[in-house]
């Protein structure tokens, strides 16, 4: 069965917004031509083919008010027409006899106070039912779509702005008189947005500092290996001595050798790599006497 969630259904009324009712049965997927107040509409056309002999309503509602047909689209379109899970999420279920529901904003109201989903407190998503004259039952409905502390936002149909009738948005003080409750649809659940991978940060350019000379020979297999210092020593710059230190290395350090060595006066000096960290490598030169095998 299909989802119906409250972003989704909010985000489909909004696109809906400017939409201009039909003074014929004419441009019904246009916005604005054949602009006129004889409630014909694209809404009314869609309800009556993709919902025909299912039951979701009782009868093709082309122009007859659709103040309640336009949210139940909305919900249809949302569902990508699975009507039995309108019919749940609308309250239509249980509510109304095998004729289907009727679209009319009493009736809309009224299955939602049989489902005890009708009261005085609003949210992103409710229908909000308005009355015109003093009896409590409601003359129009609309689609919350943003609420504040002190005010509602609306999206509705069949509603007049600026001397056209149409789908247009409307702000409301939550205290006003005209406001008689909301209807709260049963919306799924959405599903938690699964964070993105962060991007795994570039590995930074490793320095080396390298003794000035290069090793005289090898490699030797035999010296292809890690050794560790077995006292405090200093890497060389050359296989001497005498030469410059590179730096020291503490007694249990580790190094590489990739079996180069130089000999200078019978003693070995291999040529060897140290990690001083992630940023930073030494290669020079370690009397051998001062190393063993890790």
């Amino acid at each position: 069965m299909s989802k119906i969630y409250v972003n989704e259904v909010v985000k489909i009324a909004t696109a809906e917004d400017g939409y201009l009712e039909k003074k014929s049965n004419a441009y019904l997927d246009d916005k604005t031509k054949n602009a006129g107040n004889k409630n014909y509409t694209k809404y009314a056309r869609d309800m009556n083919e993709k919902g025909k002999g299912k039951g979701l309503l009782n009868g093709n509602k082309q122009a007859q008010d659709y103040c309640a047909l336009g949210i139940v689209w909305d919900f249809c379109v949302s569902a990508d027409w699975d009507l039995d899970k309108v019919r749940k999420a609308l309250c239509f279920d249980g509510s109304v006899d095998n004729g289907g529901a009727a679209a009319g904003c009493r009736s809309f109201r009224n299955y939602f106070k049989a489902k005890k989903r009708l009261d005085k407190n609003p949210k992103v998503g409710d229908a909000v039912f308005f009355t015109t004259d003093k009896d409590p039952d409601p003359e129009h409905v609309g689609l919350v779509i943003k609420v504040t502390d002190k005010q509602i936002k609306t999206q509705e149909w069949n509603t007049k702005l600026n001397g056209k009738w149409g789908v247009f948005q409307k702000t409301y003080n939550k205290t006003s008189s005209k406001i008689i409750g909301y209807g709260h649809p049963k919306y799924d659940t959405e599903p938690e947005p699964t964070p993105p991978t962060p991007p795994t940060p570039p590995t930074p350019e490793k320095k080396v500092i390298k003794a000035s000379k290069p090793a005289s020979k090898g490699p030797s297999k035999e010296l292809n290996r890690s050794f560790k210092a077995k006292i405090k020593t200093a890497i060389k710059d050359a296989p001497n001595s005498n030469s410059k230190v590179l730096t020291e290395i503490a007694a249990g350090a580790k190094v590489r050798c990739y079996g180069y060595y130089s000999t200078t006066n019978g003693v070995d000096w291999l040529y060897i790599r140290y990690d001083a960290s992630k940023s930073l490598a030494y290669e020079g030169f370690v009397c051998e006497k001062n190393l063993e095998v890790v």
